[in-house]
């Protein structure tokens, strides 16, 4: 995919699109262990984002800017962006992006020693939310299951 995604950067003038590639071309890299390269590109992404204006192309460089950052160095700023996450997620009415913003701001707390404020955020008890953060949580611990909220269809 890394080649792919290579390729299609040059091609593509300043847009939504590009941003979103960039996003994806960062947390295929991250997971490559490319940090550095990940860390400018996810940074690009976001701001090309914030640019243009685009919620979509917002979420996604929000999430792989996140992505690119787990490092405990980057603590604050990962803290930030998860709240950034939740509120974009919120103003789109994206309960899939919601659960998953939530997800790492409880992660980031905890990693930051705030159980307390992890465990008593009031947005997690929202219903959806709370079935995405459970189900997510199985899935992270080998659960084979997939996510299924609300009127039983997967997510």
């Amino acid at each position: 995919m890394i080649p792919n995604l290579e390729e299609a950067v040059p091609l593509l003038p300043e847009s939504p699109l590009l941003a979103r590639v960039l996003a994806r071309l960062a947390d295929c890299l991250h997971f490559a262990g490319v940090v550095e390269r990940t860390n400018a590109l996810s940074r690009d992404a976001l701001a090309m984002a914030r640019r243009l204006g685009d919620p979509e192309a917002l979420i996604v460089t929000l999430v792989a800017r996140h992505t690119a950052l787990l490092h405990v160095e980057h603590l604050d700023e990962r803290l930030a962006l998860s709240e950034e996450i939740i509120s974009v997620a919120e103003a789109g009415g994206s309960r899939e992006l919601l659960g998953l913003g939530l997800w790492w701001h409880i992660y980031d707390l905890m990693e930051s020693g705030q159980v307390g404020a992890a465990r008593d955020d009031p947005r997690a008890e929202n219903p959806s939310a709370r079935c995405l953060l459970t189900e997510r949580g199985r899935l992270r611990a080998g659960s084979p299951r997939l996510p299924v909220c609300g009127n039983g269809a997967a997510r």
